[in-house]
């Protein structure tokens, strides 16, 4: 599991499936889960989080439309050169080539 900076957890699965979650806090494995403590699953999910989890689905399309192979740090660049744009807008084929470009040159610098 990979914790992302922008506030969003992926599982990059050995299958090919990829798991987008809110951002999951690790909790001590001394403290025991407790009524108190609800679990992930019964939480809701903010507004915000979904943005950011639809935002993240649609740069790991786009990573993966251009033949880029999947890892958290360019998965996080994409998402970073993402942000001028809406969530919606990242289907484009323009955007696409320019969101992934640009992640690709953040990596090699």
């Amino acid at each position: 599991m990979h914790n992302l900076m922008c506030g969003a957890s992926i599982i990059l699965g050995n299958n090919g499936y990829v798991w987008i979650s809110p951002l999951v806090v690790e909790h001590d494995l001394s403290s025991r889960a407790t009524e108190e403590t609800p679990s992930t699953n019964e939480q809701p999910v903010s507004r915000e989080d979904r943005e950011t989890m639809g935002r993240l689905r649609n740069c790991i399309v786009a990573l993966a439309k251009q033949k880029v192979l999947l890892y958290d740090t360019s998965i996080q660049y994409t998402y970073d050169a993402s942000l001028k744009y809406e969530v919606k807008e990242l289907l484009n084929p323009e955007v696409i080539k320019e969101i992934t470009e640009t992640a690709q040159q953040m990596e090699t610098n």
